[in-house]
């Protein structure tokens, strides 16, 4: 995970068809960017094309970047002394424009030493994982598989089916990443993002900066989704992290309030707890289970209804 107290590093390198970029820190790969280039793209000089994979890669993690000094490394040595040049064409002119408001050096790094960015610019899709085994940490080889959850599903959900002979609480039991996601979908999207109740006598409230009374008979309002995404208990809150509650994460379940009430506690009579809300989480891992038991992948198409959400596979 990013660490806005280190500076970033941006390796960048375009070749004929393609351009392949890295964010990195301390050495540490935190993104990239693989990008095929249109036609009209593969005629520019090579200089063009590295100045554009340069500008796209700053527009696409400037909520990394903006604000703070970073480095570029290319293998264009004509780009170390961008700033310097003269511009000769209009797409230089509009390219630096948008430079402007980064705060950056450039460092020029041989081809044969920017081996990852090199390798990400000139290979087709489907050749990117066997390169990621070779140049980049299990951190980013699990982002560049577009399918990485889906196949790491099928795997835990078939492989304890069939050890412990089918879908059964047992099996549940042992699919850890299943719950997880469960887990992870319902922070991101409570299906009852709103609650209202009446203090039944004062209280005092605090969040990480202050404290707040309230009265006995005062309405409290509250927006469960904001709650979930607290950037002091979660990191990057708006981030799906399928592993987010797995292992020493399951910690984290005292912060999730979908239900109304921490998913450590249980409704009761005393409290306004989803007296459901153990079976909803049951349902949707039975859900997942029942899906990846019969498909290896698949896409899905969100839309919006009057009295909830549409959802095609």
């Amino acid at each position: 995970m990013p660490d806005y107290s280190k500076p970033f590093v941006v390796e960048t390198d375009a070749s004929g068809k393609g351009i392949g970029d890295v964010l990195m820190q301390q050495s540490h790969p935190i993104a990239y960017i693989s990008r095929s280039l249109a036609p009209r793209h593969q005629a520019m000089s090579v200089y063009d094309k590295e100045l554009m994979a340069f500008i796209f890669d700053v527009t696409k993690w400037s909520h990394y970047l903006i604000g703070r000094a970073f480095i570029v490394k290319t293998d264009q040595k004509a780009l170390k002394h961008l700033l310097e040049q003269n511009l000769h064409t209009d797409f230089q002119v509009a390219g630096i424009s948008k430079l402007m408001a980064f705060d950056f050096s450039i460092e020029y790094k041989k081809g044969i030493d920017n081996k990852v960015a090199d390798a990400l610019s000139r290979k087709p899709d489907a050749e990117l994982l066997a390169i990621s085994l070779l140049t980049l940490n299990d951190f980013l080889y699990e982002q560049i598989k577009g399918t990485c959850l889906h196949t790491r599903l099928v795997k835990e959900i078939r492989t304890a089916v069939k050890e412990v002979g089918g879908v059964t609480i047992l099996a549940l039991e042992k699919m850890p990443l299943v719950k997880s996601v469960i887990y992870e979908t319902l922070r991101m999207d409570p299906p009852v993002p709103f609650q209202t109740v009446k203090a039944r006598k004062n209280i005092i409230i605090s969040n990480h900066y202050a404290s707040f009374l309230i009265n006995k008979d005062e309405v409290i309002f509250g927006y469960q989704t904001l709650a979930m995404k607290d950037c002091h208990v979660f990191k990057n809150t708006k981030e799906f992290n399928p592993n987010r509650f797995i292992g020493d994460g399951e910690k984290l379940l005292k912060y999730v309030y979908w239900s109304n009430g921490k998913e450590i506690d249980n409704p009761t009579m005393n409290n306004k707890q989803c007296p459901s809300k153990d079976l909803i989480v049951l349902l949707g891992r039975l859900l997942v289970v029942e899906f990846f038991m019969h498909y290896d992948t698949f896409e899905i198409e969100f839309g919006k209804l009057l009295l909830g959400s549409k959802v095609t596979f």
